[in-house]
């Protein structure tokens, strides 16, 4: 099944990993040594290639389903057989697909939709797996935490990298080589995508994960990725070198490598989907001018009201690094030797750059004045695929019907058994432990309601109970009894650290919680080149292994001090390590303190939304995240913040339609002790620079007395407003109240109003009711809202699942303002737009 060569190379991968983690491999060995020789090479290469999180995370027997599925494809797929090995075993033996739970699932899927896929090609083959998917899976926004492909499917939805996730274990189970791919942050709009990319005649196609189409190549975020500073895929052998890398067949099949996250290989497919895609140098030097090698350089889009990382490279001897990306801006960012260098560069007018490292991390001066930032996304292309014909896409419309009919019918009647088993076993119980019990499931999220087991229940509330009443009810709940710490899996761990550490070294935790922390610091290691950062080593395997990122450790740090009765957290703003004593939360790492107090002033605090229009991030030589603040604090007009000592970047914003964003920056150091005030400023923008010209598709809708009219016609002369309502929420009540308090300014325009709604029963709405009585002129038409709403806001790049949407128009279905959601001082926008002289010539 492997070439010699590439079974030696894997060989000594996997000798290495058994020797670095020493005896807690030795049972993986012996089990694998059991198995017949293609499948033991089969796991060799797994263990060989899977980051250290995996190895601890999860059984030997995880591996077998991923592995004897992988081996049976090989042998009884003439297509799978042909394949270049390292697109077989990358991208179709490989179990994991980027940072989800794993489970095993391949040979259930073949199962299930082995019928469906016999006799096609690989063209085909792919095709048709999609509309499986379809008719297992839709999409709903969830947490950041990424559910296994088994979870999604058994539950029948899930956000985009899940649904991908998914898609891509159905592909990989038929034997198609898929991988996910996905755009980390959109430069035009705050969000970011996922989908996925088949291998078929020898080259990489697209599609839209669980959203199937006649024909590959074709998905709604077309218009989107055109517009992406960088498209991102990646491989998990990193610690293999390859064994064709020489191989001219070789290189046709790899993307342009951009740099690894740990011992994880990734790689830029832009140009397969974006124009005027450059290559652009940076350099970094010293104070004195010399190469900075071996510098951290992160290339950063404007995202949320910050900058977030896209890619990050490590200089060469020279002090070089370079990267392939779209016609736009982009913030760079190095860090090391103490010292930083920042700078904006748009990439339309120049594909380079010196970057010196001047500014220390340290110290500088109290407050850097505000500066205006101008962040340019790159220009939408017309999608350049084929097309459907209209004969398929009524077609795919009628199949696509009948498998969302399926799908929904499937989400209606799933429950998770694990959860209705927990909750007959509290029936046994005394009432103070049926109490705790429904108080522990109240813990958990949404998600983890769907996949969480009955096992990992038990052991938190057993391990619990000694502990209850010792806490106020608040801390009980959020710090002591709830299982999840971060985004970990979540398991049992409670039963094992109470039993694996004697009830005297506990004791001395809870007199002294920080000690805890520096047995952790001090006994398990880092090893951030065996890792993929964003997979997290569970609480007993990180302490088994003594072996963890950064993150896994912060996590076992909670999850020990949790089962040893130590209310504890992560610290919601930052992640750094806490305990509770003596009634309030105190730093475990004494390098993490707060002793510096931020005071910002702002006019009018509801119009400041974190996030949205401002951010703030600490400088480091890491590059951590903007802190996670909330919009509460604020005082008449006044907020504190308590921080770390450091240098924080403080951004504030407003993102036009047309994608660009003007921001503005402040710089601030803050000293141990400090306390300095400063007031956010946003730049107010000209009403021209508001406006865009956009055509959305055209689609038909339904007047009051069940006529189909299109809205072509609608807004085929002069100008209007669109607006998809969310009627009875408070978004759309927001809007509708400021359309009543500019009464005398909105009744002018009212007939130029167009009011979309799902149905007539949107008059049961008090609000809605008083609207329609006060400006008669409106005009209402029913929609659905499934197929015109994702697709007019995608193709105004806003939220589509935030109502209400919101266009102008000028002239037939050319749109030159849109928004979703609501923004204080909206309905004075519209008027301001509808009564422009360019905009509507009366």
């Amino acid at each position: 099944m492997f070439s010699e060569q590439s079974r030696k190379k894997i060989e000594e991968a996997y000798r290495k990993v058994k020797e670095d983690l020493g005896d807690f491999m030795e049972p993986v060995d012996q089990y694998i040594r059991s198995l017949p020789e293609a499948e033991a090479a089969a796991m060799h290469y797994l263990y060989a290639s899977m980051p250290y999180s995996d190895v601890g995370n999860y059984p030997v027997e995880t591996f077998l389903d991923f592995a004897r599925h992988g081996v049976w494809l090989y042998k009884h797929n003439m297509y799978v057989r042909e394949l270049p090995e390292e697109l077989f075993l990358q991208y179709v033996l490989y179990h994991r697909v980027n940072e989800e739970e794993i489970r095993p699932c391949r040979s259930l899927f073949y199962q299930e939709l082995k019928d469906q896929i016999e006799g096609k090609d690989a063209e085909k083959t792919a095709l048709e797996v999609n509309y499986w998917c379809a008719g297992e899976v839709s999409y709903e926004a969830g947490d950041d935490r990424t559910l296994s492909a088994l979870s999604v499917w058994q539950r029948g939805y899930g956000r985009c990298g899940e649904e991908s996730v998914f898609s891509v274990n159905a592909l990989r189970s038929a034997g198609i080589p898929a991988r996910q791919v996905y755009a980390p942050y959109w430069s035009h709009c705050d969000d970011n995508h996922a989908w996925v990319e088949v291998w078929i005649d020898g080259t990489w196609h697209f599609l839209g994960a669980c959203e199937p189409e006649p024909l590959l190549d074709l998905g709604w975020f077309e218009y989107a990725a055109s517009r992406a500073m960088l498209v991102h895929s990646r491989r998990f052998d990193g610690r293999i070198e390859s064994a064709g890398q020489e191989d001219a067949d070789r290189k046709s099949e790899m993307e342009e490598v951009i740099g690894k996250d740990g011992m994880v290989v990734m790689e830029n497919v832009l140009s397969r989907y974006a124009d005027d895609v450059k290559k652009i140098e940076v350099t970094v030097v010293d104070e004195k001018g010399r190469p900075a090698a071996g510098i951290s350089v992160w290339f950063e889009v404007f995202n949320y009201a910050a900058f977030r990382p896209i890619a990050q490279c490590r200089t060469d001897e020279h002090g070089k690094v370079s990267l392939s990306t779209g016609a736009g801006s982009l913030h760079l960012f190095a860090a090391g030797q103490g010292r930083y260098a920042d700078e904006i560069l748009d990439t339309r007018e120049s594909r380079s750059c010196t970057l010196t490292l001047a500014k220390r991390l340290d110290c500088g001066p109290e407050i850097e004045g505000w500066r205006d930032l101008d962040l340019i996304p790159p220009h939408d292309r017309a999608p350049l695929s084929k097309r459907p014909s209209p004969e398929q896409k009524e077609k795919g419309k009628e199949r696509l019907a009948l498998l969302r009919n399926k799908q929904e019918n499937k989400r209606k009647e799933w429950g998770n058994p694990e959860r209705e088993a927990f909750l007959s076993y509290l029936e046994t119980k005394t009432s103070q432990e049926r109490k705790l019990g429904e108080q522990l499931l109240e813990t958990l999220t949404a998600k983890d309601q769907t996949d969480v087991r009955c096992t990992v229940l038990l052991d938190h509330l057993e391990g619990v109970l000694p502990y209850w009443n010792t806490v106020p009810e608040d801390i009980f709940a959020t710090a002591l009894l709830n299982p999840r710490v971060e985004d970990e899996v979540l398991t049992e761990y409670r039963g094992w650290f109470q039993r694996e550490i004697s009830t005297e070294e506990q004791e001395r935790y809870r007199k002294d919680p920080g000690r805890l922390w520096e047995k952790i610091q001090k006994e398990v290691r880092e090893c951030p080149e065996q890792e993929r950062s964003t997979v997290l080593t569970i609480p007993t395997a990180c302490y088994r292994m003594r072996c963890g990122s950064g993150r896994s450790k912060r996590i076992l740090f909670v999850a020990m001090a949790r089962s040893f009765g130590i209310p504890a957290r992560l610290c919601p703003e930052d992640g750094t390590v806490q305990y509770w004593k003596d009634g309030r939360f105190l730093s475990a790492d004494p390098d993490r303190t707060k002793s510096a107090v931020l005071i910002l002033h702002a006019e009018n605090p509801k119009m400041w939304r974190y996030g949205l229009n401002w951010s703030i991030t600490k400088l480091t030589e890491e590059q951590g995240d903007p802190l996670r603040l909330t919009d509460t604090g604020w005082d008449n007009g006044k907020r504190e913040i308590h921080l770390e000592n450091g240098i924080y970047r403080i951004l504030t914003s407003v993102r036009l339609p047309n994608g660009t964003v003007h921001a503005r920056e402040c710089q601030i150091l803050l000293s141990s002790g400090c306390r300095k005030e400063i007031a956010l400023q946003l730049r107010e923008e000209k009403l021209s620079e508001m406006l865009e010209s956009l055509s959305i598709p055209e689609f038909p809708v339904r007047d009051l007395n069940g006529q189909e009219i299109s809205s072509g016609i609608l807004t085929e002369e002069g100008s209007h407003v669109l607006i998809w309502a969310g009627e009875g929420e408070e978004p759309t009540e927001h809007i509708f109240n400021e359309m009543l308090e500019e009464q005398e300014r909105f009744t002018p325009w009212a007939s130029r109003i167009l009011l979309f709604v799902r149905s007539k029963q949107a008059w049961e709405h008090p609000l809605f009711a008083k609207v329609m009585e006060t400006f008669p002129q409106i005009r209402v038409y029913e929609d659905d809202f499934e197929d015109h709403v994702p697709a007019v806001g995608r193709r105004l790049y806003v939220d589509h699942e935030k109502l209400p949407i919101i266009a102008v128009t000028k002239g037939r279905l050319n749109v030159i303002y849109g928004t979703s959601g609501y923004q204080v001082g909206l309905g004075d926008l519209l008027l301001r737009i509808l009564e422009e002289e360019t905009c509507y010539n009366r």
